[in-house]
């Protein structure tokens, strides 16, 4: 007898025996079905974390897999690395049963089994050492609730916090803010029927905003990314028949579908590039796509096939030191790449960038026109090319409005330059004594 499953295929000599025998008969043919991957933070040697269906959590540091490159067993589900060597720090089992290695071998052990769903979102608080999953069951017990575990990977100890978002439905992904601060967390959060929440606070008394849209479909809300500040945010579902990328420039005030040329299939995952937030790459049903303009009027997306198969890909993660992509495929197992920055071309914003007074002793305003970037930066360079200040304001989409005091610069000229986006506008500036 030969038979196949989702370990391959095997074969049998005596299946006419009370117990017959059944040998591997796979060779060069991956089955390994994976529900996430992490990488770890050293580019010199490749360092991935998987966790998969039925075959635990794989730790890959470039010797081939075997049994003993499980570091953990069961169904795998979220994992990630230590930022600070190579060596993993927490990985999962079904539901909410973590494992945590504080000197590179399992010592600590967190159980919240009969909460959360099978394959259970989580996200890693690095500053805090806080781990946030979801604790909403498959039949609405701790409604609105999420498993709390901090004092990782020393002294872990959880708890179940409500968040009181009113539903009763399963949280489907949990995104901890990378601009969240020492004892001052905010988690964004998505649920199984669409619903989309931002919770800050989450130390002390956290406050819960329902920043989702009335246009989401009521589908499973499958992936949030935070761009170059909380106000960029991209999100995605993982349904057929409904628009399955939505994008954010105003934290999530208004949404905007950017399904573009993307076919009718699943989007399980999506992550800004984090050099150009303007490129985005989704984990999709049918393998890998990308998009160079995502804030295109009509999105333009391609599948970035070469290499990959036409496969269900669960998740993408990128390394930021060095765009290191690992995609995890459910049924050909770990892909990687590198994610080249890809700028592309913006229209020149129609503005004028204007300094006064000038000269000046003490303080300049500094305004400009229209189509300004919400985020700009201020550079002043001396005459022989020395950075006297560079600064990042905020600006709204109308215009620039900036005090900027010059009292520390030398008297002499300078160049003050304006950049918002990929566009930079120049202009003279002068620094006479004070009267």
């Amino acid at each position: 007898m030969v038979t196949s499953n989702d370990g391959g295929v095997f074969f049998s000599s005596d299946v006419n025996h009370p117990e017959p025998s059944f040998r591997e008969i796979n060779k060069d043919y991956n089955t390994l079905q994976f529900y996430t991957c992490a990488l770890g933070p050293d580019q010199a040697e490749p360092h991935y974390l998987g966790g998969t269906q039925d075959d635990g959590t794989l730790y890959y540091n470039g010797s081939s897999l075997s049994m003993n490159s499980m570091v953990a067993g069961g169904d795998g589900s979220f994992c990630c690395f230590d930022q600070t060597i190579n060596r993993p720090l927490i990985v999962s089992a079904f539901y909410n049963s973590y494992y945590f290695f504080p000197d590179g071998i399992i010592t600590q052990y967190a159980d919240f089994k009969w909460t959360g769903i099978f394959i259970n979102p989580a996200d890693y608080d690095y500053l805090n050492h806080t781990l946030y999953a979801n604790a909403v069951t498959y039949d609405q017990v701790y409604p609105g609730s999420i498993v709390v575990i901090s004092g990782i990977p020393y002294q872990p100890v959880g708890q179940i916090l409500d968040l009181n978002t009113g539903t009763d439905v399963p949280f489907s992904i949990l995104k901890v803010s990378p601009f969240s601060e020492q004892d001052n967390t905010t988690l964004f959060l998505g649920t199984q029927s669409g619903r989309c929440y931002k919770a800050i606070h989450l130390q002390d008394d956290p406050d819960i905003s329902d920043i989702g849209s009335s246009k989401f479909p009521a589908a499973n809300l499958s992936c949030i990314d935070i761009g170059e500040s909380e106000q960029e945010l991209l999100v995605t579902f993982s349904n057929f028949g409904v628009a399955s990328v939505w994008l954010s420039l105003d934290g999530g005030n208004t949404w905007m579908n950017k399904e573009g040329t993307l076919p009718d299939i699943p989007v399980r995952w999506g992550v800004f590039h984090q050099e150009n937030t303007h490129q985005v790459m989704l984990a999709t049903e049918l393998g890998v796509w990308v998009t160079e303009d995502i804030r295109a009027t009509d999105v333009l997306w391609s599948q970035s096939g070469d290499g990959l198969p036409n496969v269900r890909t669960d998740m993408v993660r990128i390394r930021k030191s060095d765009n290191k992509t690992l995609a995890a495929t459910h049924g050909r197992g770990i892909f990687t790449t590198t994610y080249p920055v890809a700028l592309p071309e913006i229209p020149t914003p129609e503005t004028t960038l204007t300094i006064s007074p000038n000269p000046a002793p003490h303080t300049i305003h500094i305004t400009g026109g229209s189509e300004i970037e919400q985020k700009a930066t201020i550079r002043i360079y001396s005459r022989d090319g020395h950075l006297e200040l560079s600064q990042s304001i905020n600006c709204t989409h109308e215009t620039a409005d900036h005090q900027l005091d010059i009292s520390f610069l030398a008297d002499g000229i300078y160049l003050l330059t304006f950049t918002h986006g990929a566009y930079t506008e120049t202009g003279k500036l002068i620094k006479i004594p004070s009267y």
